[in-house]
Order: structure tokens, then C-alpha cells, then sequence
């Protein structure tokens, strides 16, 4: 996480708290004496069960993936659920990918009812720890998480998981009981200087709990955690805002720290920690901490470097010096990226609005191509930002944020992470590992070339990334290649060199060419269906069927539908389904290398929950929140807050019975508004109506769209709702006045704060 979440900050600011003379609030939080108990897990050597394991070398030379997770690339899949990881690894391997990173894995706050299709309100909840226990219901179970490491283990690939080990959530009531001791974090104090050392790492990052690193039973608690993550398959970890604890030599507050000493100590192979700069950072500290805790290399994100190669892809520039500005932290201890999560969420200068496919790619090319530290391809969600957009090129579809919400939590996103010309960049670095390299402009700053070379035709290539609108002919080009030939992965085509000059070759436009004699791994075909899973709203649902460099490609769904399809065509499922049904698809197909394919993708008629009023939870929605879903067609009421999941949209559904249910009687001494619940019948069942309600005397009570009844003097009045022509009712007496209220507080609870506190003195 970086180290302010925008769109987090948006979502923060509450609804209007009403606070009444007569109330006082009280924190109410139970504090737990006892230190956590957690049986420490095994500590599994992730490299000698990996690298060590014959099983998993074969593997991995099958697809020429490198050793050491450092000199390779890493799939970040971002939000991607375990089960979503199975269906793509050996794709992923083809791809040339040599880790997977996943989401972090530990139970965090369930807020479903948000609907887990909208990306917008939920992707940093799982930044946001209950507990140091595994599983969540956007990942999937621990037993998932095993099964998904097994099964990336059998081809080679190692698992990175995101750790979270800086904070817990802003909401201290749902944490874990285990946990909920306030001696276990730091103080209840915001950060203001983020220059600053001590504030930095010793107070709350946006309201988030932050754990007491200093403490034992803390860093014994994270350990534990860490080690069973390991022993459960993990080979590495991504240390989330690691700028943001303390290193060992470091002394706040009279205390000093073995939390980095302590939980690194856990079995993984690969660890690096997230540091976005700032002054006082002390980068080179924290890359050589990591890299000295790995077995084979670890180290920090390079987020100048990435700032650098952001610079020159949104503007369109591949001048060689924005690929080589490693300037705080040596190359090898770097990982780097063209964007991460947090560029891509938190809307870093527009960038995602800006940054398309093309440019995405040729800095990935620019970045991986060349030796220098781990690089990590974040894989965006289905069809957001960029050019993905209804708004048209360059904009968001919605106008107001990189998510368009055309997939769920959990589902595969963009697949330009198998692109062929991304697949050919990885082969080739995986292909020239240890080898050195050169990086330079080839005519002018809209072609890069990047050279590995050892000094023999076999051993040397270059990529090149030719943005220019026109075929790049690359005779008379200086090279450090050995005389020779060599030929593109991509398109088969060649370029000669002799005495350190190509003497023919052409690149076309628009594209990347990796030029080598080295065997690279087949090509990564599959047939799918996007978004991959999810709900069914209204009388039907549009899915994509994707058929990459595939070939036969067939579906058939549970509904009956089936046929043959060409890449991008759009079919229709579930019409016929009732609510509640699962519908499936099956699409099928014929891989490049001649390898059978078969999907199965799965799919709920109105699957998603609302918002129960009476199980005593708020909605966070807020009036940012409100704006965005009936900006982009989402109706709030289903998604946030509404009792009623019954909509106008079936024009042949018939209603053949309206029932009303909820409190008959109402004090107004004692409340002075009640819910009520109408449940509709329609043939054929699971079919939708909209109901409304209303009230037999407005001087006695009202009654909202929702169903809430508002109580407004003593009386008898009947609330009737009505959908499809059928009505139903129920009676309500209401007794008892209001009580009077003297004085009214209203007051916006201020950013950053968990909950308000207001005392009223009187007489």
C-alpha cells in the first residue's frame, strides 16, 4: 500500500453522525489480557523443497525458468482468488513466469455485503488484517492456498504472498479477540511526517491499527503466521509498507525492535519489502536486509526507478536513461515494475487513464529485457483503465477511477500478461540470466533496444521495442552481439550482424521483437470466458469468449445453449435460470502446441447479498460511494443498503402474492421508526418486480421506499406494499409521544477518526 489509499480516504468519510442530548457514548471495547496462543508451525527450507526437489527442477527446466527467483518475472495476480491461480498455472509457466504473487492471505473484515463485484469499494480490505490466521473470502480457504502451491510446484513456479505485517484494520471491534489488546499497537496517533523516522514508523498509516513491532508476543504472532505460510507451500514474500517498521538499530520512544530479525527468520526463499521513497528512508538498509534474509537474493521495490519508466511510457518516450536510473539501491537487490497496485488503484498523476496495452508492453521490454533485479508484471482487472474504457482511448470508462467493474474479486484479470510479445520478453530474459547487458536507443527515442550478450551467436540477443508508426529497419545499427544470426520469437523474422553492426533485420511498427538462438518454451494458448465468474443480474448476463491462440474452440452452458466461437464473440447465459441457480459454461479448445483445453467457468443467478438493516451492521456507503454506483448503473439500494432485492425487469413475470412482515406495534417513547419486509411470489420463481410502499395516514406515520416505517403520533395505520398489481399489509398501533430533545448535535466525524465521542453536561 502506498502511503495514502485516495480512494480509502474517499470511502472514510462516514455518513452524519446525530448525536442527542441525553446520549453519551462510550468505547465499548473489550480489551483481552491474554497473549495469543498459536502452535508454531515447522520451519519448511522453501528452497531445498523446491530447487532441491528433482520433481520440481524437472519442472522448471521444462519450461526454462530461472533458478533463483530474482533473475526471473513475477505474475502479481492481483486479487486473483487460489482457485482463479489453479485454472491459469500452466499457462502462467509457458508464459515464462517464474512466481506467482498473490493478494495477502489472512482473514480481514467481511464486507460482502458491499457486493463482491465492485472492485472500487473493496480491493484494500485485503490490506487490512483481522487476524494472523489464513483464509478470506476473497483468496479462498488455507486449504485452497495448499492445494494451489502443490499444484505451482508441479510446474515449476514458485508462490510470493503479500504480507500485511505493518498494521491490522482501522476497525478495532472486528478484530480477532486474540488480538484485540491495545498493548499489541501503537499509539492511537496519526502519521503527519512522513520525512520523519520516528512518526513514520511508530504511528497509524490512513487509521490502520499499527502493531507494536517492538513487542514479543507481536513478532512471535507474525512468525508463526509467516512460518506456517511457508510450511503450507509459500516460497517468498512481499513485505507490505516495510518503510514503515522500524529497523533493528533504530530507537524510539527508549525501545528498540527485533521484529525484522525475528520474522524473517521463517523458511521463505525469496523476500522484499515494499519502500516508497521519501527522505530518510534508508533504502540501501532495508534492500540489504532482505537480500541477506533470502536465500538467493532479495531486496525493496524501486519506486523512483518505476516513477522513471512511468514517466516515459505516459509520455511516450523510451529514451534509454528512464530504464537504467537506478539511483538509491543497487540493481540487484531491486524489484521493478512498470506499475504496481498502488499506481494503478490510488490513480498515481492519471497514469492509468494514460497508459495503454502498446506502452504498457514496451516498458515491460525496457524493464525485463535487461539484467538488474526481479521484475513484477501487475496484471490489471478485466477491461480497466488504459484503453479498456466505454469513455474511449485514454479515459475511464466511469470517469472517475481505474475500475470499470467488469469482473469480481477473485476473477483473472487482463490477459495481457500471455500476450505474445510479453510471453517473448520473459523466454528472453529467463534465456540470459547471468549474462550482461546494454541498453540504448536505436535511431531515436521511439526505438529501445536491449542487448545480453556472452560473446557467441548461441549465447547473445537483443529485444527491441519500436514505437514509431513505422517499420524499424535496424541495418547499420551498433550491437554488442557476436557475428551471427538471429531470430525474433515472435514473428520468426531475422537480423544479421557482423562486426559489431546489424547489417539487415527490420522490427515492424508498433511492436516488440526478442532475437536470440536460444530454445524458449511453447507458446501459452487457452480458451476462456470473461469475467471468469460472477453473478447473473437481470433476465441474463454477456460473457466474452476469448479463444487466445487457441483453435476448435467450442462452448456449451447448463442452460443448453452451445455452438463454436471466434475470439471476442459475446453470448447471452442464464435467461432461463432461477434465482439461485448456478449456471455453468464449458468452453473447449486446441492449443498451439496441440494440447487439449477445457474451462469450466461458473456463474449464480442474483447471487450477490444485500444489506440486512436488522443484523446490526451500518452500511459505509457514503455520498462519494452513492455518486459512483448510480454513476455506472448500479442501483445502491441492492448493492448497499436495501432490505428489498426484488427490481422492475422481467416482463413476464407475473406476481401472485405480496406478504409483509416486521413489528406491529410502536412506542414512540422508546423508537420511533420500525422495518418492515415484503417477500414477493412471482411465476416463473426467482423472477423480479419492483414494490412500493405506502402509508393509509401520513399524519401518523410515513413510510420510505424501503419499507422503513417512521412514527409521527399516537394511532392505528395500515402500510401496504405493492408489486405486480398484488398488495399486502400489515397494521401498525403506535402509542407513547416522542420525547423532546433540547439541544442537537451535528458534527462530521473527521477523517482518520474510528469513532466520536460527545459529552453534554446539563443542570
Amino acid at each position: 500500500m502506498m502511503k495514502t489509499h485516495v480512494k480509502l480516504a474517499k470511502i472514510s468519510k462516514k455518513t452524519v453522525a446525530f448525536i442527542a442530548a441525553a446520549t453519551t457514548l462510550f468505547a465499548g471495547l473489550s480489551i483481552s489480557s491474554a497473549a495469543p496462543q498459536q502452535a508454531s508451525a515447522a520451519t519448511r527450507d522453501s528452497y531445498a523443497d523446491t530447487v532441491g526437489n528433482p520433481t520440481f527442477e524437472a519442472a522448471r527446466q521444462k519450461y526454462g525458468l530461472p533458478k533463483d527467483m530474482k533473475d526471473g518475472a513475477t505474475l502479481h495476480a492481483f486479487e486473483w482468488s487460489f482457485k482463479t491461480i489453479m485454472e491459469n498455472i500452466p499457462d502462467i509457466a509457458k508464459a515464462g513466469y517464474t512466481s506467482i504473487q498473490t493478494e495477502p492471505i489472512v482473514k480481514i473484515k467481511d464486507n460482502r455485503k458491499l457486493g463482491t463485484g465492485n472492485w472500487y469499494l473493496n480491493w484494500y480490505y485485503v490490506y487490512q488484517p483481522t487476524d494472523m490466521a489464513i483464509g478470506n473470502y476473497v483468496v479462498g480457504s488455507e486449504d485452497e492456498f495448499k492445494e494451489m502451491c502443490a499444484l505451482a510446484h508441479q510446474y515449476g513456479l514458485r508462490i510470493i504472498v503479500d504480507s500485511v505485517s505493518n498494521h491490522f484494520t482501522s476497525d478495532f471491534d472486528v478484530i480477532a479477540d486474540q488480538w484485540k489488546d491495545k498493548s499489541y499497537f501503537h499509539a492511537d496517533k496519526q502519521i503527519s511526517d512522513y520525512n520523519n523516522r520516528e512518526d513514520c514508523t511508530q504511528n497509524k498509516l490512513s487509521g490502520l491499527w499499527d502493531l507494536n513491532t517492538q513487542d514479543s508476543t507481536v513478532a512471535q504472532g507474525m512468525l508463526d503466521l509467516l512460518k506456517q505460510t511457508v510450511a503450507d507451500g509459500a516460497d517468498g514474500f512481499r513485505f507490505d509498507a516495510a518503510k514503515h517498521i522500524e529497523l533493528s538499530d533504530e530507537v524510539f520512544g527508549g525501545k528498540t525492535s527485533n521484529y525484522w530479525d525475528t520474522i524473517l527468520q521463517n523458511g521463505a526463499q525469496y523476500q522484499y519489502g515494499e519502500v516508497l521513497e521519501d527522505a530518510n528512508v534508508r533504502e540501501a538498509d532495508y534492500a540489504n536486509l532482505f537480500n541477506n534474509s533470502s536465500v538467493a537474493g532479495g531486496g525493496i521495490t524501486d519506486s523512483s526507478y518505476g516513477h522513471e519508466v512511468r514517466n516515459a511510457v505516459q509520455f511516450k518516450n523510451l529514451g534509454a536513461s528512464h530504464f537504467t536510473s537506478h539511483s538509491k539501491v543497487s540493481e540487484d537487490k531491486t524489484v521493478n515494475w512498470v506499475e504496481s497496485h498502488d499506481n494503478f488503484a490510488n490513480g498515481e498523476a492519471n497514469i492509468p487513464q494514460e497508459l495503454s496495452d502498446e506502452w504498457i508492453k514496451y516498458g515491460w521490454a525496457g524493464v525485463t529485457a535487461q539484467k538488474n533485479g526481479m521484475s513484477l508484471f501487475f496484471d490489471r482487472p478485466y477491461h480497466d483503465g488504459g484503453t479498456y474504457g466505454t469513455g474511449g482511448t485514454g479515459t475511464y470508462g466511469n470517469g472517475s477511477g481505474p475500475f470499470t467493474e467488469n469482473s469480481k474479486l477473485g476473477d483473472a484479470g487482463s490477459d495481457l500478461w500471455k500476450d505474445p510479445e510479453v510471453v517473448a520478453v520473459n523466454h528472453f530474459r529467463n534465456a540470459m540470466v547471468g549474462e550482461a547487458s546494454n541498453v540504448s536507443n536505436c535511431g531515436d527515442d521511439n526505438c529501445l533496444m536491449v542487448e545480453r550478450y556472452a560473446g557467441s551467436a548461441a549465447q547473445d540477443g537483443m529485444v527491441v521495442a519500436n514505437a514509431n508508426g513505422a517499420d524499424k529497419n535496424l541495418a547499420g545499427t551498433g550491437t554488442k552481439l557476436a557475428n551471427g544470426t538471429y531470430t525474433d520469437e515472435v514473428t520468426g523474422t531475422t537480423i544479421t550482424v557482423s562486426n559489431g553492426t546489424v547489417t539487415s533485420g527490420t522490427v515492424k511498427a508498433k511492436s516488440i521483437a526478442a532475437f536470440s538462438n536460444k530454445t524458449r518454451s511453447g507458446k501459452v494458448s487457452t480458451a476462456e470466458a470473461y469475467p471468469n465468474k460472477g453473478t447473473i443480474p437481470g433476465t441474463s448476463k454477456k460473457i466474452t469468449l476469448r479463444s487466445y491462440q487457441s483453435t476448435n474452440t467450442t462452448y456449451s452452458t447448463s442452460d443448453g445453449q452451445s455452438g463454436s466461437y471466434q475470439d471476442g464473440d459475446v453470448i447471452k447465459i442464464g435467461a432461463d435460470a432461477k434465482s439461485g441457480e448456478e449456471v455453468t459454461v464449458t468452453v473447449k479448445g486446441t492449443g498451439a502446441d496441440g494440447e487439449a483445453i477445457e474451462h469450466t467457468y461458473t456463474y449464480t443467478k442474483h447471487g450477490d447479498p444485500t444489506y440486512d438493516p436488522n443484523d446490526g451492521t451500518q452500511s459505509p456507503c457514503d455520498k462519494y460511494c452513492m455518486e459512483y454506483m448510480t454513476k455506472n448503473g448500479y442501483d445502491p439500494d441492492h448493492y448497499v443498503d436495501a432490505e428489498e432485492t426484488y427490481y422492475e425487469g422481467d416482463t413476464n413475470t407475473e406476481v401472485t402474492s405480496v406478504k409483509v412482515s416486521g413489528d406491529n406495534a410502536m412506542d414512540l417513547a422508546a423508537t420511533q421508526s420500525v422495518q418492515l419486509k415484503a417477500t414477493v411470489t412471482t411465476n416463473p420463481e426467482g423472477g423480479r418486480a419492483t414494490v412500493k410502499w405506502s402509508s393509509s395516514d401520513e399524519s401518523i406515520a410515513t413510510v420510505d421506499s424501503k419499507g422503513k416505517v417512521s412514527g409521527l403520533k399516537a394511532g392505528t395505520v395500515k402500510i401496504t406494499a405493492t408489486a405486480g398489481g398484488k398488495s399486502g399489509s400489515i397494521t401498525i398501533t403506535i402509542t407513547g409521544e416522542k420525547p423532546e430533545v433540547a439541544n442537537v448535535i451535528y458534527a462530521t466525524k473527521p477523517s482518520g477518526w474510528s469513532k466520536m465521542y460527545a459529552y453534554v453536561y446539563t443542570g
